[in-house]
């Protein structure tokens, strides 16, 4: 089955669960299309995730799936860039707070619930609560099938799909690693 979308997130999502880019992409134009082949992945097919991509509900009806973390990650990196980096969003925050430079493990901490006090202008810092300071292991481990993992394999298609386009044309498509001594999810923590 091939299914069209322009839709950046959601080509990387499909990537992240297994599904290819088909065919040739013209990088010229206003708007990309991507051509994306598989038959299913988790009981669904590309189309149903199109759908589902805009159905606020599905990811209550469907906590557990894969799907479900790659949205929810989705949904907090684009807050995080228009709202906090490009935005404007501050709470204090305590002497104590977990601090990282680094988007992805930030986006995934507000997709699992830390509440993200504030981005240091200066430092590029993302500040949380202290709590969210074990997460930075689970972040690094991420172990197989886990929701952090498909987080990170969204967010590795999405960084990869962002460059692509910056280029105008596909290079080598990062792996979805599946094992942690194998993984290319991560940016420096």
């Amino acid at each position: 089955m091939i299914v069209e979308t322009n839709n950046t997130r959601l080509t990387a999502a499909l990537l992240a669960m297994g599904f290819t880019i088909y065919g040739e992409i013209d990088f010229g134009g206003a708007v990309i299309t991507f051509a994306i082949a598989g038959d299913r992945f988790g009981g669904f097919t590309p189309n149903d995730y199109k759908d589902a991509w805009s159905d606020g509900m599905w990811i209550h009806r469907h906590p557990e799936h894969p799907f479900s973390a790659i949205r929810k990650v989705a949904e907090a990196r684009d807050w995080i860039v228009s709202r906090v980096v490009h935005g404007k969003h501050e709470a204090t925050a305590s002497d104590d707070a977990f601090r990282t430079r680094n988007l992805n493990l930030a986006s995934c901490l507000v997709a699992d619930g830390f509440f993200l006090m504030r981005l240091d202008p200066f430092t590029r810092e993302f500040y949380f609560p202290a709590e969210a300071k074990p997460f930075r292991e689970v972040f690094k481990v991420h172990p197989v099938d886990s929701a952090i993992e498909w987080q990170l394999r969204y967010l590795s298609q999405f960084n990869w799909l962002r460059r692509c386009m910056k280029k105008g044309t596909l290079e080598d498509q990062p792996k979805n690693c599946g094992r942690q001594s194998e993984c290319v999810c991560l940016t420096s923590i």
